[in-house]
């Protein structure tokens, strides 16, 4: 798929068995879930390459993340923590 926006990328692109999805791309992390309904795994590009490989993403944080203390590698929780978005509403 070339000369598109990834975050317009849904079925049949993103296989309809598929129930999770990893990327290293903060703006698909956030828009994906909504736009094809899949949990979304956000991650650098080697944990990116080590699912692809293994099947399986990686339960660690990505270092660039760990490093800064953020507890979670959702882009809105990091982004909440460093005030440049709203935390969750409860």
């Amino acid at each position: 798929v070339n000369d598109t926006c990834w975050c317009m990328l849904t079925e049949p692109v993103v296989p309809p068995e598929s129930k999770t999805l990893i990327t290293n791309s903060a703006k698909y992390a956030h828009y994906a879930p909504g736009l094809v309904n899949r949990q979304v795994h956000f991650h650098g590009l080697a944990g990116c390459v080590d699912a692809a490989c293994s099947g399986r993403a990686p339960t660690s944080r990505p270092g660039w993340l760990a490093a800064r203390g953020f507890a979670s590698s959702s882009p809105r929780a990091a982004a909440a923590a460093t005030g440049l978005w709203p935390a969750a509403s409860p």
